[in-house]
């Protein structure tokens, strides 16, 4: 893993290798809900993981920088991924 990218909501996590590929994480089942923390037992107390949305392809050589924009939009849907490559280019 080469970068990564935390978005303004902090609800998606983008992370750049050399695999040439750019992963989409979910982080919101990593978020604890305050108000049910006391009650839970030790088991049941370990955050999930972050669940892999997709992986974005297109680069020829490793991704070396991830931005978004704009990065405060309400709708990730409408925000724009640019990555940086060791190939030389921006998509």
């Amino acid at each position: 893993m080469n970068c990564l990218l935390l978005d303004s909501d902090e609800c998606r996590l983008y992370s750049g290798s050399d695999d040439k590929t750019i992963k989409v994480w979910n982080l919101i089942p990593c978020k604890q809900d305050k108000s049910t923390s006391a009650t839970k037992t030790s088991a049941s107390s370990v955050e999930p993981k972050p669940l892999l949305l997709k992986t974005l392809t297109g680069h020829t050589g490793a991704i070396n920088a991830i931005v978004v924009s704009p990065p405060n939009v309400p709708d990730p849907c409408k925000a724009r991924l640019y990555s940086a490559s060791a190939d030389k280019s921006i998509e």
